[in-house]
């Protein structure tokens, strides 16, 4: 199944990818009208703005991201999921997003943090 774009809600609310945008963002300059007609379409076509775009577009959402390796299926202390946990919820109090990424030592010897980031976009 393809991924919807802007392109496709433009084209199908007959309006430009502009004013699909602003209208998504939330800007004045569209009418209220024009608006509603658009998140309907978004609606039925089940469009998701595309993360790394919006990016581009100077619009980056702020995201937190924990490395860690050799994560164990049990931890009696508790620490790990305490740790991951707490970030997480103060990441959402805070309105940013929290990515998890997990790997294994060996791998994460042979990739930086960055390099790990780039591959997962």
């Amino acid at each position: 199944m393809k991924k919807v774009s802007i392109k496709d809600v433009a084209k199908e609310a007959g309006v430009s990818i502009t004013t699909v945008s602003r209208a998504l963002n939330g800007y004045m300059d569209v009418s209220e009208k024009t608006r509603k007609h658009i998140l309907e379409v978004v609606e039925r076509l089940d469009y998701a703005p595309d993360l790394n775009a919006r990016s581009l577009g100077g619009k980056a959402d702020t995201t937190i991201a924990l490395l860690t390796s050799e994560l164990t299926p049990t931890n009696e202390s508790g620490f790990v999921y305490g740790l991951i946990s707490g970030l997480f919820r103060q990441c959402n109090d805070m309105g940013c997003e929290f990515v998890l990424l997990a790997t294994n030592t060996m791998k994460q010897q042979k990739l930086s943090f960055l390099q790990l980031c780039k591959r997962k976009n």
